[in-house]
């Protein structure tokens, strides 16, 4: 089961999205900052890191089921499909456990800055995405704003 290739992404609708996303962010951010210590954190290393090679993986298979034929042929070889989700499961796994171990060494809330880890770890991928063709390969990319 494909997306049909006439779908248009628009930047709006990205703006939108991010919008949404933000506003759960920050209210997730608020709620680990005053519920999760920094002793709770430390023992919830295993379980951040098999849920995020379990989400990663889940992510990354469900792209390349729906999203492969109208996005990412544009930008990744035919043979890296099926590796991805595992490979990004685990590798993103590895990234995980890197910014469990750093979080703890920040100023803060350990589990806020994780997140926020996180989400500049997403930045930087989408930045990769986007220079090796992202917005320019995919029809229903093409005219997406970069920002």
């Amino acid at each position: 089961m494909a997306i049909p290739s006439e779908i248009k992404v628009t930047s709006e609708m990205l703006w939108q999205v991010a919008v949404i996303f933000l506003l759960i962010d920050v209210g997730l951010a608020f709620l680990f900052a005053h519920r999760v210590s920094l002793a709770m954190f430390r023992k919830l290393k295993r379980t951040l890191l098999f849920a995020t090679c379990v989400f990663w993986c889940l992510l990354w298979l469900s792209m390349c089921i729906f999203f492969w034929e109208p996005v990412y042929h544009y930008v990744f070889p035919e043979w890296s499909r099926w590796l991805f989700p595992p490979v990004f499961g685990v590798f993103f796994g590895f990234a995980g456990l890197f910014f469990w171990w750093l979080a703890q060494r920040l100023r803060g809330s350990a589990a806020v800055d994780f997140l926020i880890l996180g989400g500049t770890w997403g930045t930087v991928t989408h930045v990769w995405a986007i220079d090796r063709g992202l917005l320019e390969g995919p029809p229903m990319l093409q005219g997406i704003c970069p920002w």
